[in-house]
C-alpha cells in the first residue's frame, strides 16, 4: 500500500500537532510501501521511503487522485495524523483475495481503541479506480475541509458496489484527540448526487 498525503507545515503548528504527524508517519514506516507527501521537505518525515512533492497551498483530492493512478499499486488517501498499523499488509491481501476495487475506513479512537464517529480519514483504491475518481470529483475538495469524504464515499459504493470494501472492523486506523483545527467549511458544490444520497460499504473486511 502507498500512502499518499498532506501534513500541515510545521513551522506553522503547535508541538500537539507536530508530535500527531510523527507518530502517523512512523506508523507508515512500518505498515506502507512508500510515502508521498504534497509539501515541501520536512526532515522529521523523511525517509528511504518517502518523497516530497513541491504545491501551493492545499493539494486538491483531484490532484492526489491522479498522482494515486499513476502508482501501479494499491494506494490510499490518508490523512497526516492517522496511525496505520502493520495488519494494511493483510487487509491489501485479503482485498485483493476478495477482488475488490477500493476500500474505506473510519478511524478508532488512539485513547478510547473506539470508532469516534462517521468521518472517513482513509481512502484506498487500485490505479484505475483513482484515474475515474480524478475525472469526477469537484475541483474544490481538499484535505482538511468538509464533504470531500462524503462524496468519495458516495461515488466509491455507486460505481463499484460490492467491489467495495469497509475495513473498518479490520482497526487498521487511529485518529489521536486534537484542538487547533483550523476552518473545514467551503462552499461545497450543493447539487452533487453523491453528496445528496450515498450509501455504507455492503462488503466488510476483518
Amino acid at each position: 500500500m502507498i500512502a499518499i498525503s498532506s501534513f500541515r507545515p510545521f513551522d506553522k503548528c503547535n508541538e500537539q500537532i507536530k508530535e500527531n504527524q510523527i507518530r502517523a508517519f512512523r506508523s507508515w514506516l512500518l505498515g506502507m510501501d512508500r510515502i508521498v507527501y504534497f509539501g515541501e521537505v520536512e526532515r522529521h518525515l523523511e525517509s528511504c521511503k518517502t518523497e516530497f512533492i513541491s504545491c501551493e497551498g492545499k493539494p486538491t483530492i483531484k490532484g492526489m487522485s491522479k498522482l494515486a493512478s499513476g502508482m501501479g499499486a494499491w494506494a490510499c488517501i490518508i490523512n497526516a495524523d492517522i496511525v496505520v498499523t502493520e495488519k494494511i499488509a493483510q487487509v491489501e491481501q485479503k482485498l485483493n483475495e476478495l477482488e475488490c476495487e477500493c476500500a474505506i475506513s473510519q478511524r478508532y479512537d488512539l485513547q478510547t481503541g473506539r470508532v469516534i464517529d462517521n468521518g472517513l480519514d482513509f481512502f484506498a483504491a487500485r490505479p484505475h479506480v483513482w484515474a475515474r475518481l480524478s475525472l469526477r470529483i469537484p475541483e474544490g475538495f481538499t484535505l482538511g475541509r468538509i464533504a470531500w469524504d462524503s462524496w468519495t464515499l458516495g461515488w466509491m459504493v455507486a460505481n463499484y458496489g460490492r467491489k467495495c470494501a469497509d475495513i473498518t472492523p479490520a482497526k487498521v486506523c487511529y485518529h489521536p484527540r486534537h484542538e487547533d483545527r483550523f476552518d473545514q467549511n467551503w462552499n461545497a458544490p450543493k447539487d452533487d448526487k453523491y453528496l445528496k444520497t450515498f450509501f455504507w460499504p455492503t462488503m466488510a473486511v476483518y
